[in-house]
């Protein structure tokens, strides 16, 4: 039997500018693929951040998310609290599994403070609004689009407080993972109206499609007013 491994999905935190790119590993782990080169290809997780608190190189949190470094191929020297680190790894039952830590030395910061994390990926479990998780990641947003349910593909804007992502605006995804979402489609599903245009059932404001069909029935009327005036007829049947 064929397992196919889930849609990747992606963790900003910007506040500690925490940045994790993963392949989730269901797929795989049905399968009883969780090691070797195939999982971490497939699972693999990128995690960019301040440590918050340190007990040792083998144990310490990144922000708020628990590391076992326990396995690891690698640690740095100096590494302390208040450190920027890089860790490689995967996800097991909240605790980040590093197999590689290094100390982070980039520049780069997030100057939006008003959302300083962003949380994109998959509703794996969901009780309301206030209370669903994404890719295992707890999440509160009262003010999330109320079609939520397990399954459907997300973006979450907020900030990190107590291992919880606490939003601001939250965006139900196409799935296509294409560039075509205009701010439109965007403002929609962050707010959860209900009254934007979706003639097709797709998900996606249609009101550029009713545009398009205006557009095109003027163009008729165009050319026909110039065959009119073509031919000298003043009395032309005007629509």
């Amino acid at each position: 039997m064929t397992h196919t491994p889930s849609m990747p999905t992606r963790l900003s935190l910007t506040a500690g500018r925490l940045i994790t790119t993963a392949l989730l590993a269901a797929g795989l782990a049905a399968c009883g693929g969780g090691s070797g080169d195939s999982s971490s290809t497939a699972s693999g997780r990128s995690l960019t951040g301040t440590v918050t608190s340190y007990e040792s190189p083998q144990s310490f949190s990144v922000d708020g998310i628990p590391v076992d470094a326990s396995g690891s191929s690698a640690t740095p020297q100096g590494m302390t609290t208040g450190s920027r680190v890089e860790v490689h790894g995967e996800m097991v039952n909240g605790t980040l599994q590093a197999s590689k830590v290094e100390l982070d030395d980039s520049d780069d910061r997030d100057d939006d403070n008003a959302n300083p994390n962003e949380l994109e990926g998959r509703v794996t479990a969901y009780t309301s609004p206030t209370s669903f998780s994404v890719d295992g990641i707890p999440v509160d947003a009262s003010g999330a689009p109320s079609t939520l349910a397990v399954g459907m593909r997300v973006e979450v804007y907020g900030t990190m407080a107590n291992g919880v992502l606490v939003a601001s605006r939250v965006k139900i995804e196409d799935g296509d993972d294409d560039s075509n979402d205009d701010e439109d489609d965007d403002n929609c599903t962050a707010t959860g109206k209900s009254d934007c245009h979706d003639d097709d059932g797709d998900g996606h404001d249609d009101g550029d499609d009713h545009d398009d069909d205006s557009d095109d029935h003027d163009d008729d009327s165009d050319d026909h007013d110039d065959d009119c005036d073509a031919l000298g007829k003043s009395d032309c049947d005007k629509d």
